[in-house]
């Protein structure tokens, strides 16, 4: 399959979820074989209870752990089975996440960003880490943790090009100037640095805190501890016990389907090939 401009059209979504799945299995067995705990998350976490799958029109699909099974997962990145492939920060000096990315080194896709980027069929993992009890921290908490994360994507050029008023080009153009005057590799500390400010198994509070969801991904920690088994395009998988909760807060009434023009994938690319490995292109 191949695909080039703009989001993945329709006739070769359900190839690139299938893809996707065919992802989990395998990094779901090597998970559990390691006694690692993961939680669907997010739009993927949607797909297992409204449709038992992906999301018609979703192109990705995320996990969450805590942050003690994150790190052995990234300890034990040189172990994952063919044909995943673990990047985040330490391993990829093109990785712009806060989080993990697991690919399928046998297929390639070109992010339409600014600097554009050809990895694979993805997978993201994100840590759930402790925050604030009190909201006014926790705000500005997850608030800082965002701007930090958007001075390493604007230094990186991790972003689709489009037309800005007035008014946010000069805002984009002197956070350009803090963050080459900052850097990359202090972008990089100190977003790891605050996001791991309090161990989650220590706090009563806990969120995705590197994530878009930010302040609505916050929950009692033992919401993220707590799973159950749920079917997800034909696999057992975990998802949290309070996935009800977690999703109203996040979402809304979650089991309403989006209006149909707002639904599509939500990551812009430039090519999409399932029969050629991105590290061709290295």
């Amino acid at each position: 399959m191949t695909n080039s401009v703009g989001f993945i059209k329709d006739i070769y979504l359900s190839s690139f979820q299938s893809r996707a799945v065919e992802m989990l299995a395998i990094l779901k067995d090597f998970l559990d074989e390691h006694d690692l705990l993961y939680m669907l998350n997010g739009g993927t976490l949607i797909g297992a209870i409204r449709h038992r799958g992906m999301i018609p029109w979703d192109d990705d699909i995320d996990l969450s752990m805590l942050r003690a099974d994150y790190n052995k997962l990234i300890s034990l990145k040189d172990s994952l089975p063919y044909p995943l492939q673990l990047a985040y920060w330490g391993n990829d000096p093109q990785h712009v996440y806060p989080f993990i990315r697991i690919y399928d080194i046998t297929t390639s896709v070109s992010f339409d960003f600014v600097k554009p980027i050809t990895r694979g069929v993805w997978i993201d993992i994100f840590p759930v880490d402790g925050t604030f009890t009190n909201h006014l921290p926790r705000y500005y908490h997850i608030k800082l943790l965002a701007f930090l994360r958007m001075l390493l994507t604007n230094l990186m050029g991790a972003y689709a090009r489009k037309p800005l008023p007035r008014r946010l080009k000069c805002k984009y153009f002197l956070f350009g100037i803090l963050s080459r005057l900052l850097g990359k590799k202090f972008l990089i500390w100190a977003q790891h640095r605050l996001a791991t400010l309090k161990n989650p198994l220590h706090a009563e509070i806990s969120a995705i805190v590197v994530s878009m969801a930010g302040e609505k991904s916050s929950q009692p920690t033992g919401h993220y501890i707590k799973r159950i088994e749920v079917e997800f395009a034909g696999l057992c998988c975990f998802a949290p016990a309070a996935y009800d909760g977690i999703l109203k807060k996040m979402y809304g009434d979650y089991m309403i389907p989006p209006t149909h023009n707002q639904r599509g994938p939500t990551h812009q690319l430039m090519h999409v090939d399932l029969h050629k490995s991105y590290l061709s292109n290295l």
